[in-house]
């Protein structure tokens, strides 16, 4: 992945699968822009995943996000809910649990 600075939030996310409206392939676990929702806010974001090729579905894994759009950060805090979305479609969920070192960057 190219370097992007420091990660903007650390989260617990878990990819839902086609039974559940999810993705029908997994996700690349090296650089991943599905966008991050959360209080009715899409953010563009690039996710990058504790896993070797891909995602696994229906497992929690922890994620690292850069979130491109710092105008929405103010409203991110440790236990945030959130969702990942393709388009309309929600493919995963997940909760921030950890903010990263630098938050806006």
């Amino acid at each position: 992945m190219a370097d992007r600075g420091e990660y903007t939030l650390v989260g617990r996310v878990r990819f839902i699968g086609t039974e559940a409206g999810g993705r029908k392939t997994p996700a690349l676990a090296n650089e991943y822009h599905g966008q991050f929702f959360f209080e009715d806010t899409d953010c563009d974001a690039i996710h990058k995943f504790d896993a070797n090729e891909t995602v696994p579905f229906n497992k929690e894994i922890t994620e690292y996000v850069w979130i491109l759009n710092p105008a929405h950060l103010h409203n991110i805090r440790v236990g945030t809910v959130y969702l990942i979305r393709e388009g309309p479609h929600t493919v995963a969920y997940g909760q921030v649990v950890a903010l990263g070192p630098s938050p806006g960057t």
